[in-house]
């Protein structure tokens, strides 16, 4: 999937969709829902799928409620950011996950003392 996915963005060809865009909107709004859905079409699982289709019509609401293309820009760039230092945002994932391997969480450290017992030690030959 991933040397695809390297193709498909090297052979993108800028030019060609800004004259779309200028020329033809209707017909690049057509090219652009297509060439989206083959891009999440190639994601391995369908719960994937389902998560990044979720996240385009996010994507394409915020475009059309937004008073013009800068504004949509912006409020697109404020939800990836929302997604990465916002509560329960990657920031606080990562975070979440090394204190629980350092062992600093409290409820994480109480569920692995829960798990902890006594080894045996039995003497050969018994």
């Amino acid at each position: 999937m991933q040397k695809k996915n390297t193709e498909r963005c090297q052979s993108f060809d800028f030019d060609y969709w800004v004259e779309l865009a200028k020329n033809d909107p209707v017909q690049f709004e057509e090219k652009r829902s297509a060439a989206i859905e083959e891009m999440i079409a190639t994601a391995p699982q369908a719960a994937t799928r389902d998560r990044l289709r979720k996240l385009q019509w996010r994507v394409d609401a915020e475009r059309r409620t937004s008073k013009n293309p800068t504004q949509a820009c912006l409020k697109i760039y404020n939800m990836m950011w929302e997604k990465v230092y916002g509560g329960n945002g990657l920031l606080h994932s990562l975070n979440t996950l090394l204190e629980y391997n350092a062992g600093k969480t409290t409820d994480h450290k109480e569920k692995k003392e829960q798990k902890s017992a006594k080894i045996l030690i039995f003497p050969e030959g018994t």
